[in-house]
């Protein structure tokens, strides 16, 4: 259970975050957002999906030959949540330089958050049977949805807060929300690294074993040889 309670905690950072974000970029000047128009911020989430395409097509295939799926799930989370805490400070950057920085964060977030959840995935799938498969993926995506609905309410509520909340506090301004989500991915991380390390199986390792049972038929032959 411990995969698919990882799975539904980490779904709740991640719409959270995709939920607090817009409602950022858009925020007042004033109060720690970056005052865009909501076609700013469209084109902005648009750039990820070319980015998460070369992620899943390119990068992580090559990961994932290097890593077992754990590593990579605790790696990602920890990028991720760095990603998380930086974002409001990008208000500060200059105007000419905060654009491709924006673009270059999301695609790092993108391309960290398909990991996580590729890799816990391939935990959940390598945590039951393979009769059992079905089931337990059923009851994870379903587990998760719940999360998922709670996620939005609960950032945009958080977010809003921190906006008029009127506290004279770094902490507890617009940046607050980010370092809460950044910290609980890193939990989420902290967690992830007692999931089964599961290790990634080489075309080596593979051509070993099929020698070592072919050689095994062979014995076994020579066996049944001898007694008759």
């Amino acid at each position: 259970y411990l995969p698919i309670a990882v799975y539904c905690f980490y779904s709740l950072v991640s719409i959270f975050y995709q939920e607090i974000c817009p409602l950022w970029l858009v925020a007042p000047v004033g109060s720690g957002g970056l005052g865009w128009s909501a076609s700013d911020v469209g084109v902005l989430q648009s750039t990820g999906g070319g980015f998460l395409a070369v992620s899943n097509f390119v990068f992580f295939p090559l990961l994932a030959r290097r890593l077992a799926p754990s590593r990579l799930f605790w790696t990602s989370a920890c990028v991720s949540a760095c990603c998380y805490s930086l974002t409001p400070h990008l208000a500060t950057v200059d105007a000419s330089r905060r654009w491709p920085t924006l673009v270059a964060l999301n695609a790092v977030v993108q391309a960290a958050g398909s990991t996580c959840f590729t890799s816990l995935f391939l935990i959940i799938n390598s945590s039951c049977e393979k009769e059992q498969r079905g089931a337990v993926n059923g009851m994870a995506m379903a587990l998760s949805s719940a999360f998922k609905a709670a996620g939005p309410m609960v950032g945009s509520g958080l977010f809003a807060w921190s906006l008029t909340n009127g506290l004279a506090s770094s902490l507890l301004d617009v940046h607050f929300t980010f370092y809460l989500i950044s910290t609980a991915a890193l939990c989420t991380a902290l967690v992830g690294l007692s999931l089964e390390r599961s290790k990634p199986v080489h075309s080596s390792t593979v051509e070993m074993r099929g020698r070592s049972a072919s050689s095994a038929r062979e014995d076994d032959a020579v066996t049944e040889r001898s007694v008759v």
